[in-house]
């Protein structure tokens, strides 16, 4: 039986991501300077910013969303998804910006390997 070839399928994934995609940040904001809930001064933390390469957006097909506008649903009308390729991962809560507008990334999808070899990163989208 033939082999799936993972870092093979992770440099045509990679290839086609970046003939159609364009750089993007995906950053999570820091804290400013404060203080905590005992009044002691805290110093705040830098954003953390994660450069990579995100397809095109695109749009869910109105099959794969629950009931529309409703808040628990998993996907709701009006939300986006993209493969995102960067050698540091995203986390859910991050923030991302494509056409002028701030998106929160609601979800995350990795195809990867046992042995850990990422093929792609899908991130569901809500503006």
């Amino acid at each position: 039986m033939a082999t799936f070839d993972y870092d093979e399928a992770r440099l045509v994934a990679e290839e086609i991501i970046t003939e159609f995609g364009e750089p993007l940040q995906i950053i999570k904001e820091g804290e400013p300077p404060g203080e905590d809930q005992y009044g002691r001064p805290t110093t705040g933390t830098d954003d953390i910013v994660i450069d990579g390469i995100c397809s095109p957006l695109l749009d869910y097909d109105s099959s794969m969303m629950g009931a529309y506008n409703e808040e628990n649903s998993l996907i709701q009308s009006g939300d986006k998804f993209a493969y995102y390729h960067s050698d540091t991962n995203p986390e859910i809560g991050m923030t991302l910006t494509a056409n002028g507008v701030k998106y929160l990334i609601k979800s995350i999808v990795w195809l990867s390997s046992l042995s850990g070899v990422r093929v792609y990163t899908k991130i569901q989208l809500r503006s």
